[in-house]
């Protein structure tokens, strides 16, 4: 990751990401895909031995701000505004869905 002319080290492709999280939750390696809009989409990694699942959504021509936020910045710097995810809503949704176990 480069900012202007200070190096900070290597981004890790953001599957790596992925199949280490599916990797500790011992979910399949394969997800089920549901691309709900032309831009926006969702992988699911459901996991075979506990009642959860890891959740990726993917946002494609989207700029650098919170998805369902407001576009304070103009494009040059944050990049496309779109209104496709609600992040918040998304957020909540999975928590109603997903619950830790009571001890």
């Amino acid at each position: 990751v480069k900012i202007g002319l200070k190096s900070f080290g290597d981004k890790p492709p953001i599957s790596e990401t992925i199949n280490r999280w599916v990797k500790i939750h011992q979910c399949p390696q394969l997800p089920d895909f549901n691309k709900a809009l032309s831009q926006f989409g969702t992988l699911v990694y459901q996991c075979e031995h506990q009642d959860g699942a890891v959740v990726v959504h993917l946002l494609e021509g989207h700029g650098h701000y919170w998805p369902g936020a407001s576009n304070l910045l103009p494009e040059r710097i944050a990049g496309e505004y779109h209104t496709h995810m609600q992040a918040p809503e998304v957020i909540w949704q999975f928590f109603r869905h997903y619950q830790l176990p009571r001890e």
